[in-house]
């Protein structure tokens, strides 16, 4: 329903930013830099998190704008760095962070690699009123989309997530030696999100001994079995 995160309310929102970064940032400056795309493992029925990831490309290629999609899923913090990384004018995440299983959600960040704020926020909204009707039919193939549009359809996957670690280990890591020396053991769950080959890379860019993972909870399972709320925060 009109209520609910479905695809039709993606396409109004990717419509109405679209239309808004070309007010505020220029048609030829956003289609240039173009929006980084990424998606966690959210399933619900027929939709997805990687559905809507398509819907918002395919949406913003019709538009000639440029899109970094992501291949494969990734952790939220991925999408923003690429956003920053490779100068986008936006990027958008779908993903419901730590919401109950039924929920899906769709985080927007400028062309800074932050959320959105006022007066964005706001300006977006009301883009999306403005522009509420599909202006087409889109389509949601991968393989198509990356065939159609070959030059602005690209898959930043093996480039972003390598930069990420490195730069993590570069910028923030400031006692290597003595991580690899100590004996702290850190016991890490991923709470069946999509976080635990990301962790395990960040444990390596700081020198880290590797975590002990929560077996039932290592692997992306959109349907949560072992946990009704997956916020460590809330402890359900």
């Amino acid at each position: 329903g009109t209520s609910r995160i479905n695809d039709l309310i993606i396409i109004q929102t990717v419509q109405g930013l679209c239309e808004y970064l070309f007010k505020v940032v220029g048609k030829e400056e956003t289609a240039k830099r173009g929006v980084a795309v990424g998606y966690d493992h959210r399933r619900r029925g027929s939709i997805s998190s990687r559905q809507f990831a398509l819907y918002t490309a395919s949406v913003c290629l019709s538009k000639g704008v440029k899109v970094y999609l992501f291949d494969k899923m990734v952790a939220t913090p991925m999408v923003p760095y690429c956003t920053d990384l490779y100068n986008c004018a936006a990027g958008v995440m779908v993903t419901a962070s730590h919401n109950p299983k039924n929920d899906n959600g769709f985080k927007v960040y400028w062309g800074n690699g932050c959320q959105i704020i006022p007066p964005h926020d706001n300006g977006i909204a009301e883009s999306i009123l403005e522009n509420l009707a599909p202006a087409q039919s889109y389509s949601i193939h991968e393989t198509e989309l990356r065939h159609e549009f070959p030059q602005l359809c690209v898959n930043p996957y093996d480039e972003v997530i390598p930069s990420y670690f490195k730069t993590c280990s570069e910028k923030l890591c400031r006692f290597e030696q003595d991580n690899q020396k100590s004996d702290l053991k850190i016991t890490y769950t991923a709470m069946h999100g999509v976080g635990t080959e990301f962790t395990k890379q960040s444990f390596q860019a700081f020198g880290l001994p590797p975590f002990i993972p929560v077996k039932e909870q290592v692997d992306p399972d959109p349907d949560f079995p072992t946990v009704e709320y997956p916020n460590p925060e809330e402890g359900e």
